[in-house]
C-alpha cells in the first residue's frame, strides 16, 4: 500500500512539472501584445490605473488692435482638485464660483493705477469687489461642449479674458473654485517659458477639463 501511494505521489509530481514546462514553452512562443504608438496611456488603462482629470490651457495675447501677439497651449496639474471634487460630489458643499488667475513675480493688474494685483477672471455672479474692474474681470464663462449630434463631450470649459495694466510676464496660472469664503486651488501650472505681455494687451484664456 505504501508503495502505491509513493508511486501515485511521484506520478502526480511528474504531471505537474510537465504542465509547467508546457505553459512556459507556450508563453515563450506567444508574441507580446502590441501597444499603440498613438496612445501613450493605453498601458495605463489596461492596468486599470483609475480615473484621471486632464486640464488643457490655451492662452492668446492680443494687441489693442486685435492682432495676435502670442499663443501658447499646455497641460496643468491638479493641486487641491481632488478635495474640491470630493466635497462637490458628496454634497458637503454646493459648487461655488470659478476663477482663473494669472500671476507673475510682479503682478500685471491694478486697482488704482499704482498698486499691483494678480489678474483675476471671475464669473459675472461672483460679486466680490464688483466696483473695481481693473483687476477683477467678470467675464468668465463656463460651458459643457457638445458634439455634432448634440451629445455632451464629457468636458468642462472655462474661458475669459483680462486686459493687463503693466508690462511684465505671466509665470503661473491657476483655476480656483470657491464656496462661500473658502477658496480651493483646483489646478495650476508654473510656466517653463513665461508669457511676455505689454501694458494694454488683452489675455484670452481657455481651460478645458476632460476625464478618462
Amino acid at each position: 500500500m505504501k508503495t502505491l501511494r509513493r508511486v501515485s505521489t511521484v506520478f502526480g509530481a511528474v504531471i505537474a512539472i510537465a504542465l509547467m514546462c508546457a505553459a512556459t514553452a507556450l508563453a515563450q512562443e506567444r508574441p507580446a501584445p502590441a501597444t499603440s504608438a498613438h496612445d501613450p496611456q493605453e498601458s495605463d488603462k489596461a492596468r486599470g490605473d483609475g480615473i484621471k482629470v486632464h486640464g488643457h490651457w490655451a492662452i492668446d495675447v492680443r494687441n489693442p488692435d486685435g492682432t495676435l501677439s502670442s499663443h501658447i497651449e499646455f497641460e496643468n496639474a491638479l493641486i487641491d482638485g481632488a478635495q474640491a471634487l470630493a466635497v462637490i460630489l458628496s454634497r458637503v458643499a454646493p459648487v461655488g464660483f470659478w476663477r482663473l488667475r494669472l500671476l507673475g513675480n510682479e503682478q500685471l493688474c491694478t486697482n488704482d493705477g499704482v498698486a499691483r494685483y494678480a489678474c483675476s477672471i471671475n464669473e459675472p455672479g461672483d460679486l466680490i469687489n464688483p466696483s473695481d474692474p481693473r483687476w477683477l474681470f467678470h467675464n468668465l464663462q463656463l460651458s459643457a461642449p457638445t458634439g455634432p449630434s448634440g451629445a455632451y463631450l464629457g468636458t468642462l470649459e472655462l474661458s475669459g479674458s483680462v486686459t493687463v495694466s503693466f508690462a511684465g510676464s505671466i509665470e503661473y496660472v491657476e483655476a480656483i473654485v470657491r464656496n462661500a469664503s473658502v477658496f480651493v486651488s483646483f489646478s495650476g501650472r508654473t510656466l517653463v517659458t513665461p508669457i511676455q505681455v505689454a501694458a494694454g494687451q488683452t489675455v484670452f484664456v481657455r481651460v478645458t477639463y476632460s476625464f478618462s
